[in-house]
């Protein structure tokens, strides 16, 4: 394809378009359960053992999306001009990527370094025993017997 250079000849500008807005509303609706499956299958991962800590932050991850994609897509709407839209929808993809990449690769970096301790990540956590929470000692203590 040649591109007519600068300031030279011209550029034709094909624009598709639709009376019906059914493909959009598809996409919408498609989109969004992506997002409340996404959410459905996270909410389950809570019942995983504290043990595993990376399910609080794919959780994170997920509820995040679901926000920002909700936000983006309430901003967008109201947008009447289509390069408004098109900045918004850039931002609040760059943001949420952002956030979420960070939210998955800086908690592995701190527990990679010991700079976070897993242990505490799992004494805090609902229901965590002392046998989860990395203590592989046990104390008995012997019943006390009277010597006459």
């Amino acid at each position: 394809v040649n591109l007519p250079a600068q300031g030279q000849g011209s550029l034709d500008v094909v624009e598709c378009a639709s009376e019906s807005t059914l493909f959009s509303e598809l996409t919408l609706v498609f989109k969004v359960f992506l997002i409340l499956s996404a959410c459905a299958l996270v909410f389950g991962a809570k019942r995983v053992p504290p043990s595993f800590v990376e399910h609080r932050f794919i959780i994170f991850s997920a509820y995040n999306t679901a926000i920002f994609s909700g936000v983006v897509l309430l901003l967008t709407s109201s947008s009447e001009d289509p390069s408004t839209a098109f900045m918004i929808h850039c931002a609040g993809t760059c943001f949420g990527t952002i956030i979420v990449n960070g939210s998955l690769t800086i908690p592995r970096f701190l527990l990679a370094f010991d700079i976070w301790r897993v242990d505490t990540i799992e004494k805090t956590s609902v229901g965590a025993s002392a046998a989860v929470t990395g203590s592989n000692t046990t104390t008995t203590v012997a019943p006390e017997t009277s010597s006459e």
